[in-house]
């Protein structure tokens, strides 16, 4: 939490859908971590275990998949309800959430004030002129 003093919520929060995303996380962390913990067990599965092995590897794949998208969507809900900023991506979603407060200040050192998401460089067309080949004017 933010060192200056309280977090202001802005709007309403859906306690009971917040709660409900935040167990299933809970669930599914526990069972990946488990399934990961089975599969170093096995580090070389013996031939008959392969296809066992490669279904829990998915299954775990899954589970931290889903655990993941379930966080963005707590996000996406704080962001817009709490801080009344609708967040455009996931991204933006956890930049609001770092902004004010809602997130470890230990990880908000890393974001400069004006946060977003990174932009990809683009070329610079002013005052260029595509060569064209002969007879193409």
């Amino acid at each position: 939490m933010d060192e200056s003093g309280p977090i202001e919520v802005v709007g309403v929060i859906d306690l009971e859908r917040v709660q409900t995303k935040l167990d299933y996380v809970e669930r599914e962390a526990a069972a990946a971590a488990a399934g990961a913990a089975r599969l170093r067990q096995l580090r070389v599965p013996p031939a008959e275990d392969v296809e066992a092995a490669a279904t829990m590897l998915r299954g775990v794949k899954y589970a931290l998949q889903t655990s993941i998208q379930a966080m963005i969507d707590v996000a996406y809900h704080l962001a817009a309800k709490a801080f009344g900023s609708a967040p455009a991506d996931a991204y933006e979603a956890f930049a609001v959430l770092a902004r004010r407060g809602a997130i470890p200040c230990c990880q908000t050192r890393a974001l400069p004030p004006d946060v977003g998401p990174p932009q990809s460089p683009r070329p610079r067309l002013s005052g260029h002129r595509r060569r064209r080949g002969p007879g193409l004017r």
